[in-house]
C-alpha cells in the first residue's frame, strides 16, 4: 500500500450510501476498521461481530455497493451466497472469506438467526479436513454486511445490538472510480496509529 494521503476516504465512501441516518459514516467507518484488524489477526478476543444491514428498494445499488467494498483483485474473498442451512459450510467460511455479504437478510429463518448469532462473535473456526483426525483451529478473517428490502428487517422486539440498519433514501452511487489503494492505506494507518476498530456501549 502507498502512504496514506491524510484525506478522510472512508467518510468518502460512506457518503456514497445516501441515508437520514446522521451515525452512519461514523460508524460505517468504525465498521471498516474492524473489518481490517479482523484480517491482520489484532482482534484475537472478540469477533467483529457488528453487520451494517442496508435497508432499501430493489435496484438502488446494495449489493453493488457491499461487493465493491473489496478491490477487483481480491474479491474471490467476498461471497454473497452462504449457506445457513450447512453449519460447517457456513462455519469454515469464516477463515475462508474477508467479506460475506447476507443478500436478502429477510429470507433467513429464525432458526438460523440464531445460529447466525452464534458465528458473528466467534474468533476462530474448529474445523477437520476430510479423511484426517487431526482437528485444527484456523483464524477468522470475515466480517459482515447485509442487505434487504424488509423495511422492518428485525422482528426481536428486545432489538438487536449487532446490526447497525441504515436505510437509504435514493440510489447508492456504485459508479463512481474508488480509489482502493487510499482507502486501505487511511485504515491501516489508523489501526497502526490505535484508533478503536470496535464498539463500545
Amino acid at each position: 500500500l502507498p502512504d496514506w494521503d491524510g484525506k478522510d476516504h472512508i467518510s468518502e465512501l460512506a457518503r456514497r450510501v445516501p441515508t437520514a441516518n446522521a451515525d452512519w459514516e461514523r460508524n460505517f467507518h468504525t465498521w471498516m476498521l474492524g473489518m481490517v484488524a479482523q484480517w491482520v489477526g489484532l482482534n484475537k478476543i472478540h469477533g467483529n461481530a457488528m453487520v451494517p444491514l442496508i435497508i432499501g428498494a430493489q435496484g438502488d445499488g446494495k449489493s453493488t455497493f457491499c461487493k465493491l467494498i473489496l478491490p477487483e483483485e481480491r474479491r474471490n474473498y467476498y461471497t454473497d451466497r452462504l449457506d445457513f442451512a450447512n453449519k460447517n459450510d457456513a462455519e469454515r467460511a469464516l477463515s475462508r472469506f474477508c467479506l460475506i455479504n447476507i443478500d436478502e437478510y429477510d429470507s433467513i429463518t429464525k432458526r438460523q438467526t440464531a445460529f447466525l448469532k452464534h458465528i458473528l462473535q466467534k474468533t476462530s473456526v474448529m474445523s477437520r479436513q476430510l479423511y484426517s483426525s487431526v482437528i485444527t483451529d484456523n483464524a477468522r478473517h470475515s466480517a459482515f454486511i447485509a442487505t434487504t428490502n424488509d423495511m422492518t428487517p428485525l422482528t426481536d422486539p428486545s432489538g438487536s445490538r449487532r446490526y447497525m440498519c441504515i436505510r437509504t433514501t435514493a440510489k447508492i452511487d456504485t459508479r463512481t472510480p474508488y480509489d482502493y489503494p487510499q482507502i486501505y492505506a487511511q485504515l491501516k494507518a489508523e489501526l497502526q496509529q490505535g484508533i478503536r476498530s470496535w464498539f463500545d456501549s
